[in-house]
């Protein structure tokens, strides 16, 4: 059916075109942490230019 390759704590299933990836609960709580915070400083970055648009239409900056 396919292979199975254990690497570290993800156990990758190869069954035909598909790939199943098992990860545990750290991993997951981990790739959501990382997930908020990618969105935590986009969400700073588009404030800071938000501000300098403002600030640039208003006094002409």
């Amino acid at each position: 059916m396919g292979c199975h390759v254990r690497t570290g704590r993800v156990l990758l299933l190869d069954a035909g075109q598909h790939r199943y990836v098992l990860m545990d609960d750290q991993d997951r709580r981990r790739r959501r942490g990382l997930i908020a915070f990618q969105i935590f400083i986009y969400g700073l970055l588009i404030a800071m230019f938000a501000i300098q648009l403002q600030m640039y239409f208003t006094r002409d900056w």
